[in-house]
């Protein structure tokens, strides 16, 4: 390492004998001793996704209505009224708070920063009879959280973690309806991981408390999002079951769709379909959180997912999601 130095030092002197400088020699010199750049872990990734859900659980909550559109009414024709009845709120002098309009494949998606502006903007909406005989209008439902209980012993009753968990630690005593086993993952180990789905209360004090014990041993915790994705055709869909795939089985290595000899070159089958992506780097599965269509999944997923128990409610119930949560990556 030391001889290289040195020839290094001594090339420098050379090609630049003429105009040496004090502060060229020690710019090289810093140069030559960097150390390569470390390439990116599994680990980083996860850490980053922690990131995400720890940036997301800082800020204040948003809520979101949704006006989606009738099955037989124009979906462009709905996105319009609710723009133009917008404008018309804002030239009468209706302040009501909007965070951000969205545009969606069924309508329109409305956040606003508080209660109380949600539900004058419901109200407001279902006023107009060209959009309410046109669309649902409703208040969309915020996700619960999803967390993983790492390495669980199979000893432990994991049907029962949720009385087990608030009997061990009394900072969740009474909040046995607010912890919901969703899986184990398999494993041939003495050891499994749980997952499991959280109301934001129980989501903050966990968090907290950095571990949890069961009736056996300290266990420690990992934030989880849930990706719903067929792992036949890689599509993103919460209605797609994947048992229920109608669709030609898609290579996860190559891309290509139905019978085919894989030539083993890893290409997304995702993003080789994607305008954005398809000319980008496409040397990832699309199942992976190198994928960034993947990735816009997961953020999307955490947009919607509230970690921040709401401080005016008394009680909190655990929303259930309704999709069949299965062949999902471990965060």
């Amino acid at each position: 390492m030391i001889f290289k130095q040195i020839t290094t030092f001594s090339m420098i002197l050379k090609e630049n004998a003429n105009n040496i400088s004090l502060e060229i020699l020690n710019k090289k010199l810093d140069e030559i001793n960097m150390p390569p750049s470390k390439p990116i872990s599994f680990a980083d990734i996860v850490k980053s996704d922690q990131n995400i859900i720890t940036n997301k659980s800082r800020k204040p909550e948003e809520k979101t209505m949704i006006i989606s559109a009738n099955k037989d009414s124009s979906i462009t024709d709905l996105q319009q009224k609710v723009h133009n009845h917008i404008r018309n709120m804002r030239s009468n002098n209706n302040k009501t708070k909007i965070n951000k309009i969205i545009k969606s494949r069924t309508g329109i998606i409305i956040k606003t920063p508080t209660s109380n502006d949600i539900d004058s903007l419901i109200e407001e909406f279902k006023k107009q009879d060209e959009i309410k005989n046109n669309a649902n209008i409703y208040q969309a439902k915020a996700l619960d959280p999803t967390i993983v209980l790492k390495k669980v012993d199979k000893i432990t009753d994991s049907d029962n973690i949720n009385i087990i968990l608030c009997n061990m630690n009394p900072e969740l005593e009474g909040l046995e309806d607010e912890i919901k086993l969703l899986f184990p993952i398999k494993t041939s180990a003495p050891h499994q991981d749980l997952v499991l789905r959280v109301s934001p209360k129980v989501y903050c004090i966990i968090k907290k408390l950095h571990h949890v014990h069961t009736d056996l041993e300290v266990v420690q915790i990992r934030d989880r999002v849930m990706v719903r994705q067929c792992q036949n055709c890689f599509i993103f869909h919460p209605q797609h079951k994947q048992k229920e795939c109608p669709n030609l089985k898609a290579c996860k290595t190559c891309g290509v769709t139905g019978p085919h000899q894989c030539d083993l070159i890893q290409r997304c089958h995702n993003c080789i379909k994607h305008p954005m992506y398809k000319s980008k780097n496409i040397q990832h599965q699309p199942n992976n959180k190198q994928c960034p269509i993947y990735q816009d999944q997961i953020n999307r997923i955490v947009e919607k997912t509230c970690y921040n128990p709401v401080e005016t409610e008394t009680t909190t119930t655990t929303q259930q999601n309704n999709a069949v949560l299965n062949d999902i990556h471990d965060q």
